[in-house]
């Protein structure tokens, strides 16, 4: 069923093998996909789709026999940001207004890291702080914000943590971002002046079944 906080989000698809000769296994998967994504996807044109996979496989054991490591890389498909709240007085009753910044881009390499020092913030010693987690199908550039992110961007998840209290009040922090190779962002929140850090940790690829 479509769910907005799902990361399938293709735009384009390829078919490959002989089953998809058949006109209509074609339309019925693109009919399923875009009933998934909620947008319309286009078909790459594939000329041999009998040999496609034979020559995957034959370019896969020449690389095992080469004894050459095969790598293959995956890109963020989403840009992801991270909810803040806008400084401004508090009105009982009234939920805080959300910002979006930016903590990775879309088309974001596995293994890249990016720090967001310019971007400060405070968080107060003692309390249980609530992040949330948006997305947004485009490219985005890092560090980038978003006046509105509850309306125009995707929620995907939250995460609290327990803010250590030194009785000092708001600590300046900025943060440090981490999507490791098995697809993972990781969220550092690291003390301005200081050592003290708090690791942030959201699931991007879904779990193998």
């Amino acid at each position: 069923p479509a769910d907005s906080s799902i990361l399938f989000n293709p735009t384009r698809l390829l078919f490959n093998g002989g089953v998809f000769k058949a006109e209509v296994l074609q339309r019925r998967v693109v009919e399923c996909v875009t009933s998934w994504s909620g947008h319309p996807v286009s078909v790459l044109e594939n000329p041999d789709l009998d040999h496609a996979v034979t020559l995957g496989a034959a370019y896969y054991a020449g690389w095992k026999q080469s004894g050459s490591k095969l790598r293959v890389r995956t890109a963020a498909a989403r840009s992801y940001y991270i909810g803040l709240e806008v400084n401004q007085l508090a009105v009982p009753g009234l939920k805080p207004h959300l910002q979006g910044l930016c903590v990775l881009p879309q088309g974001t390499e596995e293994g890249s890291e990016y720090d967001l020092a310019e971007q400060e913030f405070a968080l107060w010693a003692g309390d249980k702080v609530r992040f949330q987690l948006f997305s947004y199908q485009e490219h985005a550039s890092l560090g980038s914000m978003v006046p509105d992110a509850e309306h125009e961007l995707e929620s995907v998840a939250e995460l609290a943590c327990q803010i250590d209290d030194d009785g000092q009040g708001p600590i300046p922090v900025y943060l440090q971002t981490d999507y490791d190779e098995t697809g993972k962002l990781r969220v550092a929140i690291h003390e301005k002046s200081g050592e003290r850090r708090w690791d942030l940790n959201f699931q991007l690829r879904e779990e193998s079944i």
